[in-house]
């Protein structure tokens, strides 16, 4: 109930029009609702024990979002048949030519090279974080990878509008 309440506060205050005219969504009103709570004396001791017991499945989510909001099915059905091929073609076809330019050209290990694959592939960090818990990869090989896809990033947004 608390969590509904947070998601209803959050999503009242980014509709705001001041809010929307300075892009300040839902999605930053969220995690800064969140970070106090989270940092709040509130949350000591055992009083969000079962919010911190959902935290740790948070690669959960974070799949189930990643499947939701891939695609839109309202999307491919008014493109057809084209749109179809390029979101269920595309995908596996970027995934296995990364992967095979990671293991073969850059003569990277396994799990890294599937990791900054599906980055590659799907949208970044999100992504790599949703993996590594799949292909049981270590908390270092997961942090160097969501640390590459977060510094190119930062640089490709400052200089793509250059491009």
């Amino acid at each position: 109930v608390a969590l509904c309440v947070v998601a209803i506060t959050a999503f009242w205050i980014g509709t705001q029009s001041w809010c929307k005219k300075n892009g300040l969504g839902y999605a930053i009103w969220s995690i800064i609702i969140g970070m106090i709570i989270g940092n709040s004396p509130l949350t000591s001791g055992d009083r969000l024990k079962n919010v911190k017991l959902t935290a740790k499945y948070g690669e959960y989510f974070i799949k189930c979002s990643l499947v939701l909001l891939a695609v839109e099915f309202s999307i491919l059905g008014e493109l057809g048949l084209p749109a179809i091929a390029v979101a269920w073609g595309a995908s596996p076809i970027t995934l296995v030519s990364s992967y095979l330019i990671g293991t073969r050209l850059f003569k990277m290990k396994t799990t890294p090279a599937l990791l900054m694959a599906t980055g590659a592939t799907w949208c970044g960090a999100s992504a790599i974080s949703a993996i590594a818990v799949v292909v049981n990869a270590p908390n270092h090989e997961t942090v160097v990878c969501i640390g590459i896809f977060a510094a190119g990033t930062v640089i490709f947004t400052f200089a793509q509008p250059y491009f």
